[in-house]
This record gives C-alpha cells, structure tokens and sequence, in this order.
C-alpha cells in the first residue's frame, strides 16, 4: 500500500478505490442483480423478454471501444477522461432514479434505463482502465504495484 500512495497518490488511491468498489463494484452488481425481480414484479414479463432486456442493457459493455476512442479524439473542455465521466455518472443516476421512481410498465423502457446504468459503470470502468495505464506507462518498475491494488 505504501508503495502505491508513494508512486501514485492517495488522491488517485481514492478515486480508483471508489471506483472499482462503490461504482462497478456494488453499483454494477446491485443493478445487474435487480433486472431480473424487476422484470417478474415491476413488468410482468416472460423470461425471454427479460433475457432480451438484459441484452439490450449489456449494450454500453459492448461500446467500450467506440467510447475510447471518442473520449480520446474529442476531449470536453480539454479534458479526455474527467467530462466523460460526470456525463456518463449523471446519465446513469438519472436512469437509477427513473427507475425507481417512475411508474415503468415497458420492458423496453426499462431496458433502456437499465443501459443507461450501465452507461455509467461502462465509461467509468473504461476510462479508469485508460488512466491507470497511463499511469503504469510512466512509472513502468511500479506497474505492478498498480494491477495489484485495482485486483485486490
């Protein structure tokens, strides 16, 4: 741990930490573990419509490469990574509260709700992901150290 704070900063310590513990850690599996009462309580859906539900929620997974790519040709106010991110976590908070708020009687709406939650730890887990790399760039003796921590 020493090493890490030392090479990498608590600051980036926190924020990698909240990252893959709150954001894709409880966040994700928390909305992943829900699709499935929501659709046989909330919607009153066959499996098979719950299943393509789900799919069309997974979609912001299957993006991540055209996310990269966008983030690092067309930067928001100077930035690569940072703008992305409140888009992506205001997006999602949004679909979080629509979802547990609104009175959704639509599989399809619901999917996209779901998607949008998924945008948010998508681009969060992508762009963390790039930033750390980055990071194990400059400080190549030290990588490990970083792997390490985002594993553990």
């Amino acid at each position: 741990m020493r090493r890490f704070f030392n090479n990498f900063g608590w600051r980036f310590a926190i924020q990698i930490s909240v990252m893959y513990m709150l954001v894709k850690g409880i966040m994700h599996a928390t909305i992943h573990m829900t699709q499935l009462p929501f659709c046989k309580k909330t919607l009153h859906v066959d499996g098979s419509d719950c299943q393509t539900m789900g799919a069309i929620a997974a979609t912001p997974w299957a993006i991540k490469g055209i996310l990269g790519v966008l983030s690092d040709t067309v930067p928001i106010m100077g930035y690569h990574k940072s703008g992305y991110i409140f888009i992506a976590a205001g997006i999602g908070t949004l679909a979080i509260l629509a979802l547990a708020v609104l009175p959704i009687e639509s599989a399809s709406v619901a999917a996209i709700f779901f998607a949008a939650a998924n945008f948010e730890t998508s681009v969060g887990d992508l762009l963390h992901e790039g930033k750390y790399a980055e990071l194990m760039q400059s400080k190549p003796k030290t990588g490990s150290t970083m792997v390490t921590y985002v594993w553990g």
